[in-house]
């Protein structure tokens, strides 16, 4: 018979046995005091609970109620200790120094987020660049290009990305986005450049009093300005797009009930300014075009009212390969539309010459 403890691990509870208890306890306490001189030792440990709490979590999930020693020896294999990584010798560590010696593979997969460290607006670009391994600035570049000569038609799809991708919150998920290994020594990297980028922002914030010239300060004020516009208006945006997104995704519902009950034609009849132009062709391709359109509507709909209410309404976080399964079925509804548009119009235009 074991006891059992109820503990809060980085904003979760967890219920483990009570030798599990002692083994974690302590290994948190020698990662306090590895890192007690450190100006940010609180940032690096509540990033180290984190990293825990999600090695739980999945354990949890795979149908495990209670966290034994197994697992917390697991957890410090992969984590590892900071004896083994720092180089300390101290023989209060040794119970959980001889767990196993084996190397493990720490690299998680790569999984992509914002970065909110080198952002512009919402950090889709440079969380991008992360992932990718790329340079941000040819990407922004690009971006701004396709934006004038595409009339506009990347903004949405930017929106759309700033809303279904999460932000970089922690160490560990900037370690991720990099496909970086998840260790104590990677953390506390991570979170030391945290710090040490507020201080440069903080020097540079005081230098920025200096004085000027007159085209610098201009052109400096011209930028904040733009950026400060720019959220503004996605902000009010979204607080006017949010009512008008849960209508639409209503009128989507009916329009895909009234395809699959009654066929096109009542479609075209409910609501022909969302089908008019499938009306004059046969009923495959009008289904085919109608549900495409609508598809491509109704995938960004729902997920701003999903982003939207995630928080008041405690919903999990969309699952990295719902996410892209939406973007691809997104893209492809596009096309469909697209392509069936194409295949009408250039049949009629064949016709029109045959019979001239």
């Amino acid at each position: 018979m074991k006891r059992t403890l109820t503990i809060n691990l980085g904003g979760s509870v967890f219920t483990i046995d009570e030798d599990a208890y002692q083994l974690l306890d302590q290994y948190l306490s020698n990662l306090r005091l590895h890192f007690k001189e450190e100006a940010e030792s609180k940032e690096v440990l509540h990033d180290f609970e984190l990293r825990i709490n999600e090695l739980f979590s999945e354990k949890i999930r795979l149908g495990h109620q209670i966290i034994t020693i197994e697992m917390v020896e697991e957890v410090i294999k992969k984590m590892g200790s900071p004896e083994e990584i720092f180089g300390e010798d101290d023989e209060m560590h040794a119970p959980y120094n001889e767990v196993k010696e084996e190397v493990v593979d720490t690299t998680l997969g790569k999984k992509l987020f914002r970065d909110p460290d080198d952002k512009i607006l919402g950090g889709v670009l440079s969380g991008l660049a992360a992932y990718y391994g790329a340079d941000v600035v040819p990407l922004r570049i690009a971006a701004i290009l396709l934006a004038f000569f595409s009339s506009g038609i990347t903004i949405p799809l930017y929106l759309a990305l700033w809303i279904i991708i999460p932000i970089a919150q922690t160490a560990t998920d900037k370690l991720r986005m990099r496909g970086e290994s998840v260790t104590i020594e990677n953390i506390g990297k991570t979170v030391t450049q945290q710090f040490e980028q507020l201080k440069q922002t903080t020097d540079a914030f005081s230098k920025s009093i200096e004085p000027k010239s007159f085209l610098r300060k201009a052109g400096e004020v011209f930028i904040n300005i733009v950026g400060i516009l720019a959220k503004i208006f996605l902000i009010i945006l979204g607080i006017i797009f949010l009512p008008a997104a849960l209508i639409g995704i209503l009128i989507l519902i009916v329009v895909m009930i009234a395809l699959f009950a009654g066929g096109s034609a009542s479609a075209f009849q409910l609501f022909p300014s969302i089908t008019s132009g499938f009306m004059d062709m046969s009923p495959m391709y009008a289904s085919i075009g109608s549900i495409s359109m609508i598809v491509a509507l109704g995938i960004p709909l729902a997920t701003l009212i999903y982003q939207a209410l995630k928080n008041k309404m405690k919903w999990p976080p969309m699952n990295q390969a719902v996410t892209w399964t939406l973007i691809i079925v997104w893209i492809a509804s596009i096309i469909g539309a697209i392509t069936v548009l194409c295949s009408h119009t250039f049949q009629s235009t064949l016709y029109d010459v045959l019979m001239f």
